[in-house]
């Protein structure tokens, strides 16, 4: 096949379907002579046809093509051919390395990215002792784990103390025998105790499946009595699975007592019940009063052997359980403590913690209780009698005593709104499960009332709608009819029959299939709400079902109808509502684009049409009068890059003709116009064309505008020049910002040779000056070091501290950085203060007495504030 069959092929698919077919070809081509034609003529085409050939040659394995391409001079290109290898093209680590060396920024860090990925890790060992020469010890670490054990072994000693949990957890488990070896041999033994548990420990749970046992015996050894560090009960429970005794001595030394309630994490509690009753009530007696961690994943039978025994050296005479102990206390045990705790003058005196406690009594004797106190003349005390008498019936569970109390709440109609508000917060408690149809004409009596009244607030408005919004989800999942449609009407009346339902976690821990049954109890309301053009009930379905909801064809014809409203806001949800679903997407925007165009003026369908169904792009974008996105009323027009490099050339094309249109249309706002022409730099090919006009344009909005988006064209190095030229006029802080990112696309080679000309160049700006000092630093370019050493000695003050932070920051491994260095000391006291703001921590030890003594050296400067800077900083680097 020749490439312009190919591409008349594949010119009217959608991006997916055209992949498709491009992969189906390099598998029908592979091993044949056509492959290696139709491979030269794409690689001598455009970027797009190119980009084209790197998915037929990763398919068919053609291993030279992606190779050559990995030099492509556009980084668009190369950088797919590196994701490429990253997918498994085997291109050698010859070639790799090779790339490596003069790499530009942005393509080291994607390769080194693909080295990690794939596990490369003779080519991570080949890499990483120059990789650290160069970037430094933070850079090396993030490399370690992906080498051979002999260099983790070499290099871990040097390295580990730079390396953060997660990486140690990532070595650990690649690399279990050497980062075991190594936790073993530097077991802390005294100061050195946190700075162990804080980093070779991570390594050791990470080589917990390699080895339980010794990983279990090395984090033992290394505890001390009293205390229990995180790296050790992050991974608790999974020991417990290996050795539940030894985890159980290690709970119950007494020094770590106050560490137990940390310990008992949930993987631990749902392990508890695994441990005899004596040996849970001897966790209990040291855990005391905190408890509830201790009982709360245990069964109901067992709680009040282990409470009987943890409390069995505790004289209880005269102290108060917290609620949520009592609350976690079988039902007899709870009536009994309840009944001796209000016996006691620190609850009996006072009447909100005598209340309180009275809830947890059983409801009748509660309610006889707490019935005449509801006579209190404080309306806040009157709240907290209602609301006793409410939990008295949810600790009941019994669906009597819910009804009783909720019926007998009612009487709050007359009183004051912050009492209703605290009944109808602590009725929206209520288990869910207690809700039932019975409670409906209570509740309509507490919703009409409130509804009524003069002074109902905000808040009991919040506490009513989340009540409606409880009985719908419970009278659905237990097909309740009378709870349910009480709900609906509730929130109907509540929101005008304007606001949204949440309906979030109908359908939660239902078995897959049983939300169909669920839908069916509310089938018959969403078709009523269809009826009246009123779909809040089937957008919140959708929402609570999710991708279970997207199988249920009455559903989805329900938002297919909402899709097709005369409300504006219904239609903006139904869109996206009715898109949402990934296997008919693209089937349903085309019968949306089809049936009228400017439907892609809403974001679903324009999302749509940009990432999935590029090839309805064309019918969209000739018909901008109907779509509305480069109109100045309702400009939106933005597209991802990642969406935007789906598209045709002619169809990025004609989207840079619009938006530069947009950019050119002096009746819009200058703000928007400049987000115009900042898009044009994302556009593939066609953006840099279209940017040239407003580079010289008369508004220096537009103008500066222009400068910013040629770092985001699909050639950012080339734009570096064009950046540079502005260093010394007024749109050098426009310039001299995109220039920091269009440097990163260039190769560290030629960068001295750019920025040169901006350091010692006649009329640059200061702050020009010392942004190419910074650049220079940062992305490490060869012979760095010799640029800033011709520039330092007719530099202006900042401008050498600025070649001094980017010669202590970055270029110590160049020698060149230390005679630089030198003369910062003895410079001014900016050269000076900034060599002490230098951390220690990432520096390599090469380096760090070097530096030191650099430091003790500014210690005789005259200036007071320098000198105190450098001996603050010093401690830093005694280690």
């Amino acid at each position: 096949m020749r490439a312009r069959d190919l591409l008349r092929a594949i010119d009217q698919l959608s991006y997916g379907n055209r992949l498709r077919h491009v992969a189906l070809e390099g598998h029908r081509l592979r091993g044949t002579a056509g492959l290696s034609s139709l491979l030269d003529e794409l690689g001598r085409g455009t970027p797009y046809e190119r980009t084209l050939g790197v998915t037929i040659a990763q398919v068919s394995g053609e291993i030279g093509y992606i190779t050559r391409l990995l030099d492509d001079p556009l980084p668009t290109v190369q950088h797919r051919a590196l994701a490429a290898v990253g997918r498994g093209v085997a291109v050698s680590d010859d070639d790799l390395r090779i790339l490596y060396d003069d790499a530009p920024a942005v393509l080291r860090a994607k390769l080194l990215h693909v080295i990690r990925k794939t596990g490369r890790s003779a080519l991570a060992a080949r890499l990483i002792d120059d990789h650290r020469e160069r970037w430094g010890d933070r850079a090396a670490a993030t490399l370690l784990s992906t080498t051979d054990g002999e260099t983790v072994e070499r290099l871990l000693p040097e390295l580990a103390y730079i390396l953060g949990p997660g990486e140690w957890e990532r070595l650990g488990s690649r690399h279990p025998k050497v980062v075991l070896a190594h936790a073993h041999s530097t077991l802390p033994s005294g100061a050195d105790r946190d700075e162990w548990w804080q980093g070779a420990a991570y390594g050791v749970v990470g080589a917990l499946d390699h080895d339980p046992a010794q990983v279990a015996a090395l984090l033992t050894t290394a505890l001390v009595p009293d205390q229990l560090p995180s790296a050790f009960t992050s991974v608790l429970g999974r020991l417990m699975d290996a050795d539940p005794a030894a985890v159980l001595r290690i709970l119950l030394t007494p020094e770590r007592a106050w560490s137990l309630p940390n310990a008992l994490t949930p993987a631990v509690r749902r392990r508890l019940y695994r441990y005899s009753d004596d040996d849970l009530i001897a966790l209990g007696r040291l855990s005391w009063p905190m408890l509830p961690g201790l009982l709360s994943d245990l069964p109901l039978s067992r709680r009040a052997a282990v409470f009987a025994g943890s409390t069995s050296t505790v004289d209880l005479g005269q102290i108060v359980l917290s609620t949520e102990l009592l609350a976690l206390l079988p039902r007899q045990l709870r009536f009994e403590q309840t009944r001796r705790m209000l016996a006691l003058p620190a609850v009996a005196e006072g009447n909100h913690s005598r209340w309180q406690i009275t809830a947890f009594l059983p409801y009748d004797e509660a309610f006889a209780l707490l019935e005449p106190e509801i006579t209190q003349p404080d309306a806040d005390d009157r709240a907290r009698v209602y609301r006793a008498v409410i939990e008295s019936a949810g600790h009941s569970r019994r669906p009597a005593a819910v009804s009783a109390a909720v019926s007998w709440v009612t009487r709050v109609r007359n009183d004051r709104d912050t009492v209703r508000q605290e009944v109808l917060r602590a009725v929206s408690k209520l288990p869910p499960s207690m809700l039932s149809g019975a409670l409906t004409p209570s509740l309509e009596t507490l919703l009409s009332d409130a509804m009524g009244a003069r002074d109902t607030s905000w808040v009991t408005q919040r506490a009513l709608n989340a009540l409606a919004i409880t009985a719908v989800q419970e009278g659905a999942r237990r097909n309740d009819p009378s709870l349910l449609e009480w709900g609906l009407q509730a929130h109907g009346r509540l929101t005008g029959n304007k606001g949204s339902i949440s309906l979030y976690g109908l359908i939660e821990g239902l078995p897959r299939g049983r939300e169909t049954a669920v839908y069916d109890v509310l089938r018959k309301y969403v078709d009523a709400g269809v009826a009246r053009k009123e779909f809040r009930l089937a957008f919140a379905i959708s929402r609570a079902f999710d991708e279970r909801g997207w199988s249920i064809a009455h559903l989805q014809t329900a938002l297919e109808k909402a899709v097709w409203s005369n409300q504006e806001y219904t239609v903006a949800e139904a869109t996206e509502l009715w898109l949402w679903p990934s296997k008919t997407r693209g089937e349903r925007v085309e019968r949306i684009i089809k049936r009228d165009v400017g439907m892609a003026r809403w974001d679903p369908v324009w999302r749509a049409v940009t990432e999935v169904r590029t090839d309805l792009l064309d019918a969209v974008l000739a018909r901008p009068g109907r779509i509305h996105r480069f109109e100045r009323n309702h400009p939106a027009w933005h597209v991802s890059d990642r969406a935007i490099r789906r598209w045709l050339p002619r169809q990025q094309e004609r989207y840079a003709e619009l938006v530069a249109g947009a950019a050119n249309d002096r009746r819009m706002p200058d703000w928007t116009r400049a987000n115009a022409v900042s898009m044009l730099g994302h556009v593939p090919g066609a953006g840099r064309a279209a940017l040239e006009p407003f580079l010289h344009h008369t508004s220096v909005l537009l103008q500066e505008a222009a400068l910013g988006a040629l770092a985001w064209t699909d050639a950012p190095q080339e734009s570096l020049p064009v950046l540079l030229a502005h260093a010394a006029d007024d749109r050098a802080r426009v310039a001299l910002y995109a220039a920091g990112r269009a440097a990163s696309f260039v190769r560290p080679s030629r960068l001295p040779g750019l920025l040169h000309p901006v350091l010692v160049g006649g009329g640059v700006k200061i702050t020009s000056r010392k942004e190419a000092a910074r650049l220079l630093g940062k992305l490490r370019a060869p012979g760095a070091s010799a640029v800033l050493a011709d520039a330092w000695s007719s530099a202006h003050r900042d401008v050498k501290a600025a070649i001094a932070s980017a010669a202590s920051q970055y270029l110590l491994h160049e020698p060149a950085s230390w005679a630089l260095l030198q003369q910062a000391v003895h410079d001014s006291a900016a050269t000076a203060t900034v060599l002490t703001q230098r951390p220690a921590y990432g520096m390599a030890s090469t380096y760090r007495g070097r530096y030191a003594d650099l430091l003790v050296a500014v210690t005789n400067r005259p200036e007071s504030e320098v000198v105190r800077s450098a001996v603050r900083s010093l401690p830093r680097w005694a280690r």
